[in-house]
């Protein structure tokens, strides 16, 4: 069955807590295990309140709006408990959660959030739940998007998610044309803006699902979400290694062994047959005089 529960306990203010205007609910109860909870009207959730769904289905119905604050830290917020589930949330229309869905689930669970008629959910994979994951979506422009490391060539003009809570393998799930960022699926990444750095940076992910109109994204491990302050789909840059000063010292071979082996600081000479079972070597510059 479906409960919602809200965080006053007097029922007579409960209402007044979680709804500014009304919420259209729908009980299809068609036996003891199936029931589904329809949001057909207007549903705001504001500062410091919640909706809870205990079980069941919570469905977004045509032309609904299921709202919560947005503010930093006491943000309302729509809970989906690890035995719920939602459906009807869509792209083109305002069929989601604008503004903080939540999950204490221990397995899979997408949070369907989204913002300006923007469906992009975050798929959540948190095994050791703690206080759960917070997430919202924001169409907007990023800030301080010229703050990128290294390992990214570039942002989106717009679009990012904020995600708060437990460590977790996170999953971004896009449903918007990403054309204009990269004309390929490979060269996507998940970015994160790093709050010790200032800084956005690559977040190691895996391969790219679908493609640049829809698709999704998975972390390549658990990400340490308190270390950033949102997240974003982004273009891959070209990481390159450090420059090395030179020692001065030049390490040849001399077909059978060096006379100082090379390291990343030295000049190699190979001046003698260089085998293959010889093995590998590094060195800052090479000059090669013999096979």
């Amino acid at each position: 069955m479906i409960s919602f529960k809200a965080n006053n306990p007097n029922k007579s203010s409960k209402y007044r807590n979680c709804f500014s205007h009304f919420l259209a609910i729908a009980l299809l109860g068609f036996n003891l295990i199936y029931a589904q909870t329809q949001n057909n009207s207007f549903l705001y959730v504001k500062d410091g309140s919640y909706v809870y769904v205990n079980a069941g289905a919570f469905k977004f119905g045509t032309g609904s709006a299921t709202n919560t604050t947005r503010s930093e830290v006491n943000y309302g917020k729509l809970i989906f408990d690890p035995a719920s589930s939602f459906n009807g949330a869509s792209s083109g229309s305002t069929q989601y959660t604008n503004g903080f869905a939540s999950t204490k689930s221990n397995t899979y669970f997408i949070l369907p959030i989204g913002q300006n008629l923007t469906y992009a959910p975050v798929g959540i994979l948190n095994t050791n739940v703690i206080n759960g994951v917070d997430a919202a979506y924001y169409a907007g422009q990023l800030s301080n998007s010229s703050n990128i490391s290294n390992s990214i060539s570039a942002l989106p003009s717009a679009g990012y998610w904020d995600i708060k809570g437990d460590n977790s393998i996170i999953t971004m799930i896009w449903n918007n044309d990403l054309s204009a960022l990269t004309n390929s699926i490979t060269n996507l990444t998940v970015a994160g803006y790093n709050i010790s750095t200032n800084k956005w940076e690559e977040i190691p992910s895996g391969i790219p699902t679908g493609s640049l109109i829809n698709g999704t994204l998975t972390t390549s491990s658990i990400v340490t979400l308190n270390n950033y302050k949102y997240f974003t789909l982004a273009k891959r840059g070209i990481t390159c290694a450090d420059l090395v000063v030179s020692s001065g010292s030049t390490s040849t071979w001399n077909g059978s062994e060096w006379n100082i082996i090379p390291t990343l600081a030295d000049a190699a000479i190979i001046s003698g047959n260089y085998p293959n079972t010889a093995g590998s070597f590094v060195c800052n510059s090479l000059v090669v005089n013999a096979n």
